[in-house]
């Protein structure tokens, strides 16, 4: 082989591996970065540092490409005509993940033609990409963007708010009290669910928040001021209206009730889904995994949702956890198999450890119980804050705390409710079971609090981010005219 060749050859090799990473990022990376640009809550619920972001980043731009032009090097190196191939077979599963996407984007072809029409543009554009030198010239032209892509992410969307938090200023206050602050939100709960047919609170069914507003102050007509839990929680933690624009972060929001109880009080801090608490009040906030775990998680769940993007809706809802219940920790959105009859005793009794594995990992009441252990005798000057992802869906607790593996919600489609009025009630019915068992821990809370004899003195304030409806072809979650009373009325108990 003369030196020509050699030069052409390494030519060729540089210019493909180019178009690896550009269609990646067109194909993969941008969608992801999209996504995550339009929600960056996603990166606040995982608690992610600012590396981590430059880290998510470097995964999808360069890491996974790599890869693939390593394994498409290897080749070469064993065949010429293999690594050829196996670039050109990239190239196509490329094409066929875009092919995907647009022929889902607007259009409710079934799922079989557009996975059909997704191969068959994906064969075709392989063979065109290797025949074609003007497609293969043009990607060489284009194939700086995939720069462009991680650049744009990191430095110019929503997301640079938390890659680049800037220096925290907080406006702090000297508190002259030392009263117990016990501060608990629920999540999606509407005020109806607690109440009867006459608008009094169901005692037998929830004996504990009848329990806690027979001796505080229920105000039974206290509303939320946003339907989505980042703007709910960043109101009731500043008092103040959210901002669209604003993350419900400390750096965006530093003057909040942790900031001002923190130089004073003792601090026993649970956020879910938000950073509205300083690390030098609040322990918990740090990151609490390792670096490989948080990432880990975050990784995990970005691959679910670019699933959803690609994959057609139907095959989606069926085979991947929903994306829809929460910011975070996808998986355990716990589905149930598609038909129970068609499996056998040993496949059902293996399908049920494997779920209730996946419940362990994820069990919500797990955390309430061993946080609320954090409340002890003789701690006066302490605030005890907890977002409990609960009565949330999905449904699967029964009042006892014990959980059932289908957790599928069949009278919803795209979080609004089908035109199937059983269906609705069924809905309802398990949100109920759910609630109960919110109560009994609502139960725990409050004698740990008369155990540790903090249950006089402490102020203690019960309420939740915003409400739920159950009502046929109306929104679950979104605002509008039919569903308005059902999302913002929110139980608020103070005493």
């Amino acid at each position: 082989m003369d030196g020509n060749t050699k030069n052409n050859n390494k030519t060729g090799l540089f210019w493909g591996i180019s178009h690896t990473f550009v269609l990646f990022g067109m194909v993969v990376a941008q969608p992801v970065y999209d996504l995550f640009s339009r929600n960056p809550e996603f990166f606040v619920a995982h608690k992610t540092l600012p590396s981590d972001i430059f880290l998510f980043a470097f995964f999808f731009s360069i890491v996974i490409p790599s890869t693939l032009t390593i394994g498409e090097i290897l080749l070469r190196r064993i065949s010429p005509l293999a690594g050829r191939f196996f670039h050109t077979m990239v190239i196509g599963v490329l094409v066929t993940l875009l092919a995907l996407q647009l022929l889902k984007s607007g259009n409710r072809l079934p799922a079989p033609l557009v996975i059909t029409g997704a191969l068959l543009l994906g064969v075709g554009s392989s063979i065109i990409y290797e025949k074609n030198k003007k497609v293969r010239l043009y990607l060489n032209y284009i194939s700086p963007a995939f720069l462009i892509f991680p650049i744009v992410f990191i430095f110019f969307s929503p997301v640079s708010r938390l890659a680049f938090p800037g220096e925290l200023v907080m406006d702090v206050e000297v508190t002259d009290s030392n009263t117990p602050v016990i501060f608990v939100i629920f999540d999606e709960l509407p005020t109806m669910s607690l109440l009867r047919a006459d608008l009094t609170l169901d005692r037998d069914r929830f004996p504990a928040f009848s329990d806690l507003a027979g001796v505080s102050t229920w105000y039974r007509n206290a509303t939320t001021v946003g339907e989505s839990t980042m703007n709910s929680l960043a109101a009731l933690l500043t008092g103040r209206y959210p901002k669209v624009e604003l993350l419900p972060t400390v750096h965006d929001y530093p003057r909040n009730l942790f900031t001002l109880l923190g130089p004073d009080y003792d601090m026993a801090v649970h956020e879910y889904v938000t950073r509205m608490c300083p690390q030098e009040y609040c322990r918990v906030n740090e990151a609490s995994d390792d670096s490989w775990t948080r990432n880990r998680s975050v990784l995990r769940d970005s691959v679910i949702a670019y699933l959803h993007i690609v994959l057609p809706e139907s095959i989606a809802e069926e085979h991947l956890p929903s994306i829809s219940e929460g910011w975070k920790d996808f998986v355990s959105s716990v589905g149930g198999p598609e038909d129970w009859t068609k499996m056998t005793r040993d496949e059902l009794v293996a399908y049920g450890r494997k779920e209730l594995e996946k419940m362990g990992a994820f069990d919500w009441s797990k955390g309430f119980e061993s946080a609320i252990q954090e409340i002890y005798r003789d701690r006066k000057q302490y605030l005890f804050f907890m977002h409990v992802q609960l009565p949330h869906i999905p449904w699967r607790y029964l009042p006892s705390g014990k959980q059932y593996l289908d957790t599928r919600m069949d009278g919803i489609k795209d979080e609004r409710w089908k035109n199937n009025q059983w269906l609705v009630y069924q809905g309802m019915q398990r949100h109920l079971l759910q609630l109960a068992y919110v109560d009994k821990l609502l139960g725990k809370l409050l004698s740990r609090l008369r155990d540790t004899g903090s249950f006089d003195d402490a102020l203690i304030l019960v309420t939740a981010d915003h409400g739920a409806s159950f009502r046929v072809d109306a929104h679950r979650r979104a605002l509008e005219e039919r569903n308005i009373v059902d999302i913002i009325s929110i139980p608020l108990v103070s005493g």
